[in-house]
């Protein structure tokens, strides 16, 4: 009687769904059990869990009073809910009331499980003076943005003789009718000295005026300003008690786009100020102080532009001392540390040109930023020994090896512990990827190096490849375009050739310590042993 009763209930649960599995793409959107990023189940009473496909970890875990099948953009949440990076870290805790609104603190994380991001939301609205950035040094800035999909920040909406002013479609639109120009600003209240500001606005629609940020605002007696032209010129300067001091005054720049959009930023800390346009540093120079605690957008002459977004992001007064010399780094890339001594293997066209070499260690267990030479290099083969030159005595042992042979074996496992696109989002902890040996020759052939299956970015350039032992068999060194999963190593031999061209005798790693242990243990360890490398 008993089983009856479980086997009817069992159909009666899936009759409602409540066993239902849903597949979906890694933007949330429906597919197939085949090309499945996550999938959903719910396990009763509205409490879902959703685990990668790949390796069925979790996903997400929570409620969700309304499920969505297709797209799970149209969810309502409720209660706390969680969202996971892959292998169980956390990537974000998230509050909602009863009708899927945000409200309460709201948390987000690196892949390394730091913390990223805290939000106090009230209503949906981030409640002011509560938004809170980390950085990968775990730097804290107190953060104002806004994307116009509302106007919750109090922007002068209107329309006079002399200008108008409107919100949206997800822009701030601002159009100036005389040649005296106009602007919009708000007023932020923070006290750091070091922040960074950063707009993107469209002057396709000006042609002939100047756009740009206004800021540091007390009055036009007081302020500070950075403004770009159709023309490829751009203009820098402050006015201070009426007095006007031109850092640039019309010079040419390409990396101005007249006819899309164009996202300026200014960095101010360590008493110097950049400015940057589209991702280029255009000029620096020393720091001034602002004279008041309004920001925003401008133009000057007659002219339309539309504003996408606004973002204030200032250092919190216990990280005052805060670093700003990275928008000076042209270029990133890996190398690996061979020896105690702080010789590194890398790529050719990593260092390349470098009129600085700075390398991101860990000493003691916290990460420095010291100075490099370049030692000896291979330009043919793509690979160059680097020493760190500052003082370094933290390594005492190289725990893993140099496979003694240098053979390959095709669909072999394979790894790279490296840091991708380190400065331009992924964060400057190592990343840590896999695939296997594809074939025994490098591109077009090459017998330099071999192809692996190792997914790749920008910055992975230099890496180790491990093999499943742990043994150092190879160097990221290059991808292909538009092609997934192909990457490209130089081979084991040609690095040590190489090291042998080094002026000083350099003892390789030879220690077998890591071929008992489990992946996650030698990554743990192979990990003090890959660096940053950062060029200027």
């Amino acid at each position: 009687m008993k089983k009856t009763i479980l086997f009817w209930l069992l159909i009666f649960y899936q009759l409602l769904g409540l066993s239902q599995t849903t597949y979906f793409d890694k933007y949330g959107n429906a597919t197939d059990k085949n090309t499945a990023y996550y999938q959903r189940e719910s396990k009763g009473d509205n409490y879902y869990k959703s685990y990668y496909s790949s390796d069925k970890t979790l996903y997400f875990e929570g409620i969700i009073l309304n499920a969505n099948n297709q797209t799970e953009e149209n969810n309502t949440y409720s209660g706390v809910c969680s969202w996971y990076h892959k292998r169980g870290i956390k990537k974000a805790i998230i509050s909602f009331d009863d009708n899927g609104i945000k409200n309460g603190t709201s948390t987000y994380f690196y892949e390394d499980g730091k913390i990223w991001k805290e939000i106090e939301y009230i209503d949906d609205r981030i409640r002011y003076n509560t938004f809170f950035e980390y950085d990968q040094f775990g730097v804290k800035f107190l953060v104002f943005e806004d994307f116009f999909q509302n106007n919750y920040n109090d922007w002068e909406l209107f329309t006079s003789a002399q200008s108008a002013s409107t919100i949206k479609w997800d822009r701030l639109f601002l159009e100036s009718f005389l040649n005296e120009g106009t602007s919009r600003y708000i007023p932020i209240t923070f006290s750091a000295t070091d922040y960074v500001l950063e707009t993107e606005i469209n002057i396709s629609e000006n042609k002939k005026g100047l756009s740009g940020i206004v800021y540091g605002f007390k009055d036009w007696d007081n302020y500070h300003y950075f403004m770009i032209g159709a023309d490829s010129k751009y203009y820098i300067g402050y006015v201070y008690e009426g007095i006007h001091s031109s850092k640039a005054d019309g010079l040419i720049t390409s990396s101005i786009n007249p006819k899309h959009n164009n996202i300026i930023k200014i960095i101010n800390g360590g008493g110097k100020t950049v400015f940057s346009i589209n991702g280029t540093v255009i000029n620096s120079a020393k720091s001034v102080q602002n004279f008041g605690n309004k920001f925003g957008v401008c133009i000057k002459g007659k002219g339309k532009i539309s504003v996408n977004k606004l973002i204030l992001k200032a250092v919190t007064e216990q990280n005052s001392n805060t670093n700003f010399s990275e928008v000076e780094v042209k270029a990133t890339g890996t190398g690996v540390v061979f020896s105690k001594e702080g010789y590194i293997i890398t790529n050719h066209h990593v260092v390349d040109g470098a009129k600085q070499i700075i390398v991101d260690i860990y000493v003691g267990g916290v990460l420095k930023s010291l100075n490099a030479e370049l030692v000896v290099t291979d330009k043919e083969n793509d690979i160059a020994v680097i020493k760190i030159t500052e003082s370094f005595s933290d390594i005492e042992s190289v725990d893993y090896s140099f496979k003694e042979d240098g053979t390959l074996d095709v669909g072999e496992m394979v790894f790279t512990i490296g840091y991708p696109l380190a400065l331009s989002g992924m964060g400057k902890d190592p990343k840590f990827t896999d695939g296997k040996v594809s074939s025994k020759r490098g591109y077009d052939g090459a017998i330099n190096s071999f192809q692996t299956t190792i997914p790749v970015q920008p910055g992975n350039s230099g890496g180790p490849v491990y093999n499943e032992k742990g043994q150092l068999i190879g160097l990221i060194n290059a991808k292909v375009a538009n092609a997934d999963n192909v990457s490209y190593a130089i081979k084991l031999n040609y690095i040590k050739s190489l090291i042998d061209l080094t002026p000083m005798s350099v003892e390789l790693p030879s220690s077998n310590d890591l071929s008992s242990k489990s992946l996650e243990d030698k990554i743990k360890v192979l990990t003090r042993y890959s660096v940053l490398i950062k060029i200027k």
